[in-house]
């Protein structure tokens, strides 16, 4: 697979070995689109615990602001269940695609991931914004894109956009540029 989202989930998970474990261990499911809340229902019904985080963003719009909630991971879900035993019943279940596999066996996710994720939901929802990790004044330094290097003053954050505007001071000439909060670190 070489979506962006198998590639994130791909990232964030490690192959790991559990004979012997006396926890059940977690899985990716792949969902067809925007099937995932009904596999979970579904899953539920028969036993099988499952993990699907959603994010919440706000953004600005011409009346104010506006609340959007989707998964964090679009078109998987976690799952926790006996593969032995429960395969078929989750393979087959209605929405599912498959589990994600590295070679001819399927992911295991560590729960230390899973804690990770829990530990930054905040009513429920996972909090993406990046804006977080810096303060108004705060100094900053490009690290990607055409102005890699400069260094800046984080002004403010623009909600819902995951971009920042920075105060560039040079030779007396302050200058404001707005640039994706992925792309600044602290200094």
């Amino acid at each position: 697979m070489t979506c962006v989202n198998c590639m994130m989930i791909h990232q964030a998970m490690k192959i790991v070995a559990v004979e012997g474990s006396s926890l059940l261990p977690w899985y990716v499911l792949r969902c067809k689109p925007h099937q995932e809340k009904s596999v979970c229902v579904h899953l539920e019904r028969v036993g099988i615990k499952t993990f699907f985080p959603l994010t919440r963003e706000y953004r600005s719009v011409r009346d104010g602001s506006q609340t959007t909630i989707g998964p964090l991971f679009p078109g998987y879900l976690f799952a926790q269940f006996d593969i032995d035993r429960d395969h078929r019943t989750v393979a087959y279940c209605r929405g599912v695609r498959g589990l994600v596999s590295f070679g001819d066996r399927p992911a295991v996710v560590e729960q230390d991931l899973l804690v990770a994720i829990e530990a930054r939901m905040t009513d429920g929802y996972v909090d993406l914004t990046e804006a977080n990790r810096f303060t108004p004044g705060q100094e900053v330094r490009i690290e990607n894109g055409p102005l890699r290097g400069i260094e800046a003053i984080f002004e403010r954050a623009i909600p819902g956009y995951q971009r920042a505007v920075l105060l560039l001071n040079a030779l007396s000439y302050q200058a404001r540029l707005v640039v994706d909060l992925r792309n600044i670190v602290n200094l």
